[in-house]
């Protein structure tokens, strides 16, 4: 009976455990951008604007994202969790030095409101996701379609880039990452209820990457939205 109770303990322990360091992770990750960021717009000011707003530059920097998600998704599935850490907070980093551009083409002001208001919607939206009772995987598939027309919009955008359009897109990609951000979430903690200890380091670094990377779209949207006037 004793051996019942205490597993039952141990249980939502590794859950709170997992949250925990998921979301310590996404912190650590939004942090480690927003210096890169500043120092890469302060040693280099103006290069990666540049860089960053020409159509080669975002191949060559979506192609080096790519390769570091696959990197540390390999990495966690090999058990290689640490290096898979490792990684995700050098993405986050590069991320950073891609970012730079918004202190060319932005005031601090918008940039700072931009990022409170992703930072409460964002926890509004986390915190919804993780409290509904509701297991919302048969969200996953509208989701994923949705997201393939974001793409095939924006890429359309570089070719016809209206302000309607660039609107119309910003939009979508606020209210569609939104909704991942609830999604994921929720996953988080339907899918691991049963977590063991020694698998918190590997799956936390898996959805801090993907709740990164909803935070880090959230922010863009809402930064152009808000930067319109700049």
């Amino acid at each position: 009976m004793d051996h019942i109770v205490t597993h039952e303990q141990t249980k939502p322990n590794n859950t709170r455990q997992l949250l925990n360091k998921t979301f310590q992770k996404v912190a650590a990750a939004v942090l480690i951008t927003a210096i890169t960021a500043f120092a890469g717009n302060y040693a280099f000011a103006g290069v990666f604007a540049k860089f960053s707003r020409s159509i080669s530059g975002a191949i060559i920097f979506m192609v080096l994202m790519f390769a570091l998600i696959s990197q540390v998704q390999k990495s966690i599935q090999s058990r290689q969790a640490k290096r898979g850490t490792k990684l995700f907070y050098g993405l986050a980093g590069l991320n950073g030095l891609f970012l730079s551009y918004i202190f060319s083409y932005f005031s601090l002001g918008t940039i700072g409101a931009s990022f409170l208001v992703t930072s409460g919607l964002f926890l509004a939206l986390a915190r919804f996701g993780l409290t509904t009772e509701k297991d919302l995987i048969s969200w996953q598939k509208g989701l994923f379609i949705t997201l393939i027309g974001v793409i095939v919009l924006s890429l359309f955008s570089l070719f016809i880039g209206t302000t309607v359009v660039s609107l119309m897109i910003n939009i979508a990609i606020l209210v569609l990452f939104s909704l991942y951000t609830i999604f994921d979430t929720n996953q988080l903690v339907r899918r691991y209820e049963r977590i063991s200890h020694s698998d918190i380091e590997g799956v936390s670094s898996l959805f801090a990457l993907t709740l990164y990377m909803d935070f880090i779209n959230i922010y863009l949207s809402i930064l152009q939205l808000l930067g319109n006037n700049d």
